[in-house]
């Protein structure tokens, strides 16, 4: 009540029903004497309280029992019964939006809707209430209003909403859609993990769960169902999003959120570790092919090369960095001259720095060391099948690159791995314990890599001594042996 002068009379006006009741309703127990005075400054309070004078007992019965709602009465116990019973007698079979009363008589026929939910619970019950409106005209405007007014009802109407399966192509299911998203505008504490669970269960709702998440829930939230559901191929919403990446009514929120949180990242200069949300920005451009804005670019280059030294992010980070075309596109495309573009020295410096970490030895056994050796041996090998399985591995999603892409690629890598400090590495590959002829792997073996090495003569050509490698793999395999164990040991 020590808030109530910061609202205007229009914001108080949809909750008068509601505060009106409070103080003079049936049920009406003491009011704060702040608040008796602000509803007398309000004309139609008085209006309001002709309506709250009826025997409720009496308009609950005649609306039970009520057949004909034809009347031209103006009593306020007869404006109950024909505009509630017109409402609630009205069942709309097609898929059209149907007219429930008259312009004019909307705003009465919705408080006294209101004033029948909060006082004839009982005959006018919330989840009918919302099927109905749910084939009328303005109905998400009457609901919101309904809301405001008996918000003990509102997870009820929240529940109705998400069991009606409704298509939401048609004006029924945009209908719902308003209302869930006027509701959960109103109350965004509403939109709980329960709620979008549900809405997630089925593909028909997907689309409208990401959307609502985009536009209401909160930064965390967000970025957790995002990362959740993007990572998860069989997900409804990694589907949905899949199959309408050109539709920007589906994609056009979720982009324009995740680039709002990302610029709140940057800004902010937060470095904690969040592979996942890594992901889900690779998978979102990955997905919507448009071409994105340069702001957009610098935020993705700025966040994704954060040094953060937790494996697992940079490992999503250089991934991400390697599976988006428009973050390498600037790079030189000629192999003959792997030296990249001077606007992109900061991937650069950011490669520069993974190797480091990739070279300390208290590192060699995390995905730091990895993936950025296996990415190097993919371009160095020209093997661009395996560097798209690697990739869409460690994405979750299936990255497809094109040769033009591929060559940006190589010439940035090899700019800050050259062929030396790549063999070099080489020898630090732990070897496949159990290897034999029919081991299989989501990764190439690194016996793959020593076989290639070895059949172009690179270790001789800067005398790098490989045989350690090849006796711990050997004494590592088992039985049959590995077809290429059995190369790499004659050649």
């Amino acid at each position: 009540m020590q808030e109530l002068d910061k609202f205007s009379d229009d914001q108080l006006q949809p909750f008068l029903p509601l505060l009106v009741s409070s103080k003079f309703g049936p049920n009406s127990s003491s009011v704060a004497p702040e608040l008796f005075a602000r509803l007398t400054t309000f004309s139609r309070e008085s209006f309001i309280l002709d309506f709250l004078k009826v025997d409720y007992t009496d308009v609950a019965k005649r609306i039970n029992d009520f057949s004909n709602y034809n009347t031209t009465s103006k009593s306020p116990a007869d404006k109950y019964v024909y505009y509630v019973s017109k409402l609630l007698r009205t069942e709309i079979v097609d898929s059209n939006l149907h007219q429930w009363v008259g312009d004019s008589e909307l705003p009465m026929a919705t408080l006294l809707l209101s004033l029948a939910i909060l006082h004839m619970p009982s005959v006018v019950r919330t989840s009918l209430v919302v099927n109905r409106l749910l084939s009328i005209q303005n109905g998400p405007q009457i609901l919101a209003e309904i809301a405001c007014n008996v918000p003990s009802e509102i997870d009820l109407i929240i529940q109705a909403l998400l069991t009606k399966v409704t298509p939401e192509d048609t004006p029924k299911g945009k209908n719902r859609e308003q209302m869930l998203m006027n509701l959960l505008s109103l109350c965004p504490v509403l939109i709980t993990d329960r709620v979008l669970a549900k809405l997630t269960e089925h593909k028909r709702d997907a689309a409208l769960a990401a959307r609502l998440c985009a536009l209401i829930g909160s930064d965390t939230q967000f970025v957790r169902f995002m990362s959740s559901h993007l990572t998860d191929n069989t997900s409804p919403v990694h589907i949905v999003i899949r199959r309408s990446a050109q539709k920007p009514h589906v994609v056009a929120p979720i982009l324009q959120r995740t680039f709002a949180i990302l610029r709140k990242l940057v800004e902010s200069k937060n470095h904690e570790p969040n592979p996942e949300f890594i992901m889900a920005l690779a998978q979102l451009k990955i997905l919507c092919q448009g071409k994105p804005s340069r702001e957009d670019l610098d935020l993705l280059q700025q966040y994704l090369t954060f040094k953060i030294p937790v494996h697992a992010h940079t490992h999503a980070a250089l991934c991400a960095l390697l599976s988006i075309t428009s973050l390498t596109s600037a790079q030189q495309s000629t192999p003959n001259a792997p030296t990249p573009h001077n606007e992109q020295r900061w991937m650069v410096d950011y490669l520069q720095w993974l190797k480091a970490e990739a070279h300390a030895s208290h590192r060699r056994q995390d995905s730091t060391f990895h993936s950025i050796l296996i990415a190097a041996l993919c371009v160095w090998t020209g093997r661009v099948d395996e560097i798209n399985r690697f990739l869409g591995s460690s994405l979750s999603c299936k990255v497809a690159i094109t040769s033009r892409h591929f060559q940006a690629i190589r010439a940035l890598l090899l700019s800050v791995l050259p062929e030396k400090e790549l063999v070099l590495l080489c020898v630090d590959l732990p070897v496949t314990i159990d290897l034999h002829d029919s081991h299989e792997s989501s990764e190439p073996l690194p016996i793959l890599w020593i076989s290639d090495l070895l059949s172009q003569k690179v270790f001789q050509k800067y005398n790098v001594d490989v045989g350690s490698w090849i006796g711990r793999q050997i004494s590592a395999a088992a039985l049959p042996t590995s077809a290429v164990l059995i190369e790499v040991i004659e050649r």
